[in-house]
């Protein structure tokens, strides 16, 4: 071997020695050898940084860019890897690769941008960060549609809300991003059946989800779900109950009205096991359960729940509260719907005393009770003791305004129903 090296310049190659005039021959085999060894290392790259982006992995993600990928290779389809992620509403990647500048407003071949997808989908973290990162609203895809009008088609609503008038509180915006994080980590945590874990974290992204969306929110629902799941796991019932009622009353005002039945029945049975039968939480959820029971036209059983209601109220608070007149409103509402009018007249004047003897002769709800019972008169042909009765609402309620403009609104109203009345 000592006298290759004293020898003119011999390399070996292949398992054999080979002449300097055979090298430059080599030399662009072994070049182009190099250049498609690192286009495949590159192209290894940005496969795993889009399968990483489309699985929301974002330790993969942020290896793959450490190899080189390219950010913004687009696939076939035009998809980069923020189309992916934004498919998929992984805000941790489109976090990450804002933070490595990006383009978040790429478009598919279909013209589809990172906001789109979310708009459309329903991803509420994801098109805030999106849209408060700088992604542009009136970009439009190849049917000419816009981020907002693809979540209003989609009844996003209060999304299509936010990105009519974006809010992009800085504070807030990072409490979310936090608040996704915080769920992937219970979620994890809750399968490993490590409860006590994953309790502080599933409190702190609820609360994290409120202050940022709002306590009536329905993006804020899945949050409670998580926290609910791990409470009952810890078998912490009275706070899991709370939430339920949280969840129920969510559902109630966004009309998931399955939603909210739901969680009133789960929330009813451990009000009754933890509290018994006769308390006053069970007489409310039996009231509230009612109104959603009547909505889904199960009106024998909406009935039986008032009925309940009204008599635990009675029992707890007396036969004059409040709560009692609230109950038999709704009560007397369902009795009209059924064409028992005069089931139905008894119950608001039952409800009209009570609230007179709570509230007073002219307070404004007494008005509305006044009203309900014009209506019925109304409906059974009573028109004389249906107009005494809505002008004593009508003089209530000028009283309560003290305004010319609401009296002269208010007497319109009057002429109207006398007109009304008149071609009966």
């Amino acid at each position: 071997m000592s006298d290759l090296w004293h020898s003119p310049p011999w390399l070996a190659f292949g398992g054999r020695l080979t002449t300097p005039t055979t090298m430059r021959n080599v030399l662009p085999l072994l070049l182009l050898c190099a250049l498609v060894s690192s286009a495949g290392a590159q192209t290894r790259a940005d496969q795993q940084l889009l399968r990483a982006a489309q699985q929301g992995n974002v330790v993969q993600v942020q290896q793959a860019a450490a190899q080189g990928a390219d950010l913004n290779r687009q696939g076939p389809k035009g998809w980069a890897p923020a189309h992916h992620a934004a498919a998929l509403g992984h805000v941790d990647v489109l976090v990450f690769l804002a933070s490595r500048r990006a383009d978040l407003n790429a478009q598919t071949l279909a013209g589809r941008s990172p906001l789109m997808m979310t708009a459309e989908a329903g991803y509420d973290v994801a098109t805030r960060f999106l849209r408060c990162q700088g992604a542009i609203a009136y970009l439009t895809d190849i049917d000419g549609r816009t981020a907002l009008d693809l979540a209003r088609d989609a009844q996003h609503d209060f999304i299509a809300e936010f990105l009519d008038a974006p809010d992009c509180d800085r504070e807030r915006l990072l409490g979310l991003v936090r608040a996704e994080q915080l769920e992937r980590e219970v979620t994890s945590l809750y399968q490993s059946e490590r409860y006590g874990d994953a309790l502080e974290p599933a409190r702190e992204m609820v609360r994290l989800k409120e202050a940022g969306f709002g306590a009536n929110y329905p993006g804020v629902a899945p949050a409670l779900n998580s926290l609910v799941a791990v409470l009952e796991a810890l078998e912490l019932f009275p706070e899991a109950r709370s939430y339920y009622l949280r969840l129920a009353r969510l559902f109630d005002s966004s009309g998931n009205i399955a939603g909210a039945r739901s969680m009133y029945e789960r929330a009813l049975v451990m009000q009754e096991q933890e509290l018994g039968g006769l308390h006053p939480d069970v007489a409310e959820s039996l009231h509230a359960l009612g109104r959603i029971v009547e909505q889904q036209q199960e009106w024998d059983t909406a009935e039986l729940m008032y009925e309940r209601s009204a008599t635990i109220y009675e029992a707890a608070e007396g036969a004059q509260s409040m709560e009692v007149a609230n109950v038999l409103e709704d009560y007397a509402s369902l009795r009209r719907k059924r064409g028992r009018f005069a089931e139905s007249e008894a119950l608001l004047e039952r409800a009209l005393a009570i609230t007179e003897q709570n509230r007073g002769l002219n307070a404004p709800e007494v008005a509305a009770v006044l009203g309900k019972l014009a209506e019925l008169s109304e409906a059974q042909g009573e028109y004389g003791e249906s107009r005494a009765r809505f002008q004593r609402a009508l003089t209530i309620v000028q009283r309560a305004l003290g305004t010319r403009e609401t009296l002269q609104v208010l007497l319109d109203a009057v002429n109207t129903s006398d007109d009304a009345l008149a071609r009966r």
